[in-house]
């Protein structure tokens, strides 16, 4: 079972790599346009290549995104360490 997504793991790999060198990254807004198109696909099972999408989308998802951190995956955790005791 993968406990993180897909998704997730390149939108944290697209940050960890352009994100250091980018001024104002969680400051500056993202294109509205762009951040529904991956918002959508995203939601729809779709994929993105992180690699075509401006790092200030990126920010703006993962901002958003972070519910599914905070909530989510405590409880996916939980419920594997409950399988597993």
């Amino acid at each position: 079972m993968a406990v993180v997504r897909d998704w997730l793991q390149e939108l944290l790999c697209q940050l960890y790599a352009v994100g250091p060198f980018t001024d104002g990254i969680f400051r500056k807004s993202a294109s509205v346009r762009k951040y529904r198109e991956v918002k959508e696909k995203l939601e729809s099972g779709g994929d993105v290549n992180f690699d075509d999408v401006s790092v200030f989308v990126c920010a703006a998802v993962f901002k958003v995104r972070c519910h599914y951190l905070r909530v989510v995956m405590p409880i996916t955790v939980r419920k594997v360490q409950l399988h597993y005791n």
